[in-house]
């Protein structure tokens, strides 16, 4: 049942897509209508079925920048996450918000990146230049927004 009422929320919620995005694009300009919606989404499934989200926020550093690496990885996204590259003044960041995922999804995730890193470039996210920080979804979505854009322009 709970399963059930988790299907119809979220195509439900579908429907309204424009309308749930709006107040975040309002706010925080920069921000994909996809992902504000999906935050938005996510966030109120969160509340009526406790089924929880989680975003990985990618900071990278301008050596990591030079390389090309936020689109690289990017590219890797699984095919249910959004992804939203937010370009600061001295850094990026690359908000990966995955829906009906935990700390071990997060924790999942970040080793496939160390994986591909050393399988790549042969060292660790940290000495390209990439640093992962874990935001869960818990509380107003434009809160969890500021702080993702708050970590770019830091």
């Amino acid at each position: 049942l709970q399963t059930i009422n988790l299907l119809l929320g979220y195509y439900t919620d579908g429907l309204a897509m424009q309308t749930l995005a709006r107040p975040l694009i309002e706010r925080i300009p920069d921000c994909p209508a996809d992902f504000a919606f999906e935050a938005q989404r996510l966030a109120h499934m969160r509340d009526t079925t406790r089924v929880p989200s989680i975003i990985v926020a990618l900071e990278f550093l301008p050596r990591a920048i030079e390389r090309g690496l936020p689109s690289q990885i990017e590219r890797l996204k699984r095919e249910l996450d959004e992804s939203w590259l937010i370009t600061g003044p001295e850094r990026q960041v690359l908000a990966m918000l995955m829906p009906l995922g935990d700390q071990a999804t997060a924790e999942g995730y970040i080793n496939r990146l160390e994986n591909w890193a050393q399988q790549k470039n042969g060292q660790p996210l940290a000495e390209a230049g990439i640093f992962p920080h874990v935001v869960p979804l818990d509380g107003e979505p434009l809160a969890v927004l500021e702080r993702l854009h708050g970590m770019a322009h830091a």
